[in-house]
């Protein structure tokens, strides 16, 4: 779905489009059947072109049953196409023959017949239906719909939330009103709340030739040169700079391009606004209990490039010349002028408490659920009248527990994320100096978690030291088993509660020194924050 669902709507409703219509009275009926849900009996439209189930709006008045949030584009004649954020599961009764069958939600006015049952059913192991010119196996009766157009699925997004009932409903209700901003695939709107601007120590043009690469990497570089041309993230340039590309692979096997930028960076102005530090934000969670994840949609992307900078950007491939014109990966600055962006038009929010922002990680805070929904809706109207695109499946909405930024929340708790520490207990064991450097590195992250960690990574820290000749042995193998088996046991620190009296307590060797802080909670039982 490489568009937003409000656009997709709106294009439909700009052209009358339904996805069930009277085509030509001559076609031949659609099956209709009728079946028992709940003890009421129902018409059944049975069609074999569809490949989903739907029930209409209206009907599902009469039933009990939970609504589960699905996001899913329904594709008819021509490719029209329909909305539909939430499907039930309801068991219907064919002459005697009961089925669960999951029944997406759609407009009764887009519904001829009040259920339509797909291939997602009649292809179902045991399930049989036949009709002859004499006879059928299940009922049918006359309906006034000519034809119903064949229904594909396209793309479904789940919304990942614990939330049912009415208070999904609400939430539904939030995510459609700005759902014109929920979009998958790359944002191609522009944000107005900053803009990146490169300055640089050395006037001398940066310019290379580009790198090689083999017959099918060019082919995909030009997909990918064509697709960002065509969303008006880059152009053709003439530019005196020509920094190269190279293609890297992502974790799911397909390619992504980048700019190799080193040599600008190293002459480029640094800009020193300031990313906020995990562990203060972690600090400052206090009695929250519900939260709200939001992750911004090729962020990057949308904050436009000025005009003289534009220049800077530009690039070779084997075949072409380009500038960007939407801020890209990879240059100097890009992280903090995002964080800048976003930090601007969440400001009242940041300073209240209420949301945590890391560079395209939006995290709502909220003691209670209506609190939370109020909090959410000021925050995207907020980031939406600042230009800022969601992508949806990546967002969290109002749980109990969440990762962010590498650590899992809840209830007062904070503890590594399961992710980050299975990277660490995967991690080869080092054979040089940089790979030592390379796994200090990623237990340092953990640190707070690992009690006298100094002293416990004493032996494999000396290896990094100048004139120490590199001997990964048995200590150092101890050393870091023991780093490992802290992790995997799930440490746990408190949050911080300003309320509570706080004990420092230190510790001092010839190899480190180090303090913890602690809290002291009812009963006198003593926290690690």
């Amino acid at each position: 779905m490489d568009q937003c669902f409000a656009k997709q709507k709106s294009e439909a409703r700009n052209k009358n489009n339904v996805n069930f219509c009277v085509e030509n009275k001559d076609t031949p009926k659609s099956d209709v059947v009728v079946a028992v849900i709940q003890g009421v009996p129902v018409d059944v439209l049975i069609d074999s072109g569809s490949t989903i189930s739907l029930i209409s709006s209206a009907l599902l008045k009469h039933f009990d049953c939970a609504h589960k949030p699905s996001f899913r584009i329904l594709r008819g004649l021509g490719s029209q196409e329909l909305e539909t954020t939430s499907y039930v599961t309801l068991p219907i009764e064919f002459d005697g023959l009961t089925l669960e069958v999951d029944l997406f939600v759609v407009e009764s006015k887009f519904m001829n017949t009040p259920i339509i049952v797909g291939t997602d059913v009649l292809n179902r192991e045991g399930v049989q239906y036949v009709r002859t010119r004499d006879s059928q196996s299940l009922t049918r009766k006359a309906t006034n719909c000519e034809r119903v157009m064949a229904i594909q699925s396209d793309k479904s997004i789940s919304v990942n939330t614990p939330l049912t009932g009415d208070q999904l409903q609400r939430l539904l209700d939030i995510i459609n009103k700005f759902s014109e901003y929920f979009i998958s695939g790359t944002a191609t709107s522009t944000v107005n709340a900053g803009c990146m601007t490169i300055r640089l120590t050395s006037d001398t043009p940066i310019s290379y030739r580009p790198y090689r690469m083999s017959h099918n990497e060019i082919l995909r570089v030009r997909e990918i040169i064509n697709d960002l041309v065509s969303k008006g993230i880059i152009r053709e340039s003439e530019s005196d700079y020509a920094s190269p590309i190279l293609l890297v692979k992502k974790k799911d096997g397909s390619d992504r391009m980048c700019v190799d930028f080193r040599k600008l960076n190293e002459v480029t102005v640094k800009d020193r606004f300031p990313l906020p530090r995990i562990d203060d934000y972690t600090d400052r969670l206090g009695h929250n209990r519900y939260f709200t994840s939001l992750d911004m949609a090729t962020g990057f992307h949308q904050i436009p490039v000025s005009e003289g900078s534009i220049p800077l950007t530009a690039f070779v491939t084997p075949e072409g010349h380009f500038e960007y014109l939407k801020m890209p990966y990879g240059l100097a600055n890009t992280p903090v002028v995002y964080q800048r962006s976003i930090s601007k038009t969440l400001r009242k929010f940041i300073d209240s408490g209420d949301v945590h922002v890391y560079i395209d990680d939006v995290l709502i805070l909220s003691r209670t659920i209506d609190l939370g929904f109020h909090l959410l809706h000021q925050v995207l109207t907020a980031l939406t009248e600042a230009g800022f695109s969601i992508n949806l499946k990546k967002c969290s909405f109002l749980t109990e527990e969440i990762e962010y930024l590498g650590r899992k929340i809840s209830q007062g708790q904070v503890r590594p994320s399961p992710s980050k520490v299975k990277a660490l207990v995967e991690s080869p064991e080092p054979k040089n100096v940089k790979q030592v450097r390379q796994f200090l590195g990623l237990a340092s992250y953990f640190r707070r978690y690992i009690p006298n960690f100094a002293q416990r990574s004493a032996c494999i820290t000396a290896l990094t030291k100048k004139g120490v000749e590199f001997n990964w042995g048995k200590e150092q193998q101890a050393a870091r088993n023991d780093l490992i088996e802290r992790l995997t046991d799930e440490p746990v620190l408190a949050v911080y509660d300003p309320s509570l009296p706080i004990e420092v307590h230190t510790d001092a060797s010839s190899v480190g020194y180090g303090a913890i802080l602690l809290q002291v909670h009812d009963g006198g039982h003593r926290r690690v924050l």
